[in-house]
């Protein structure tokens, strides 16, 4: 089928910079069926994604009959800074919706949006889909996580077995640097709000009651915050009645950011699978 590109600017300011990426020839069967894929910015790296990540899926997808919209966040890549007083997460939740506005006025045959993000970009992403009737999925990638009895056994006993974790020990006593004071330092440049659980759990049950379909997946590069499969489901009130209506995928082979060509190729099949399937596995 193949791809056509242009660029686009929008957004209330006017600064919003993306990569329009849409099926070449005629598809207006498949556009009417497929939602279209907004994805942003993964922490300071620009649209394409870490190693071009978003630039490959959107083309690849295109040959599936997707629109796929990937956009710099206002003050990041070529989009410009906004001049209101939001904060950091307001100005990025406003951007997604606007994402969201835009590729849908902008072709006529597209009802709904998939919203993709990735670590930090899972914030915007979630915010936007637990109240946007016109999102039918949404995909979390090293997302959101909370700890779990046997995630705790498995990160002390990682500990127990790895010598960097000694290592570390041993350099923070020779320096006299509190292992505290260091843990703090890095919150204060690291800082992000997750949900409470409860809310977490609210958010998810209200869209699987409008229909969307919930993906997540893990790396093993992501293991010292998620370390087995079924976390998902454990680290969440009544998480159990989520597992036939939620699909989880664990990839232990992975970086964070899918550096490896195997890997990406899986995740790629996997992202597509999950878009292209009614049903809820991927």
């Amino acid at each position: 089928m193949g791809y056509k590109e242009r660029v686009c600017k929008f957004g209330s300011h006017g600064g919003l910079v993306g990569i329009l990426t849409e099926p070449a020839g005629e598809t207006h069967v498949q556009l009417v069926l497929r939602p279209a894929i907004v994805v942003s910015n993964v922490g300071l790296n620009h649209r394409p994604g870490p190693n071009r990540l978003w630039t490959t899926f959107a083309r690849r997808m295109a040959d599936q009959g997707f629109v796929t919209l990937r956009f710099d966040m206002s003050g990041l890549g070529d989009s410009l800074s906004r001049t209101d007083k939001l904060s950091t997460t307001e100005r990025h939740v406003l951007d997604m919706r606007e994402a969201v506005n835009y590729v849908l006025q902008k072709n006529q045959r597209l009802s709904h949006v998939a919203l993709i993000g990735l670590c930090s970009g899972v914030d915007p992403v979630h915010a936007v889909a637990a109240d946007d009737t016109r999102v039918s999925h949404v995909l979390y990638l090293d997302g959101y996580h909370y700890d779990t009895l046997r995630h705790v056994l498995n990160i002390e006993l990682l500990k127990l077995i790895q010598p960097r974790y000694y290592a570390r020990a041993l350099r923070r006593y020779l320096s006299h640097v509190p292992g505290d004071a260091v843990a703090v330092a890095e919150d204060e440049v690291l800082t992000r709000e997750y949900p409470p659980k409860e809310k977490m759990r609210q958010d998810l049950a209200e869209m699987l009651a409008r229909g969307v379909r919930l993906y997540a997946c893990f790396t093993g590069g992501f293991s010292h915050y998620y370390s087995y499969e079924d976390q998902f489901f454990d680290m969440l009130p009544d998480g159990n009645s989520l597992r036939e209506r939620v699909s989880v995928a664990l990839f232990p082979q992975a970086d964070h950011l899918f550096s490896g060509v195997e890997v990406k190729e899986d995740l790629y099949q996997s992202l597509g699978r999950f878009l292209l399937s009614d049903h809820r596995n991927s």
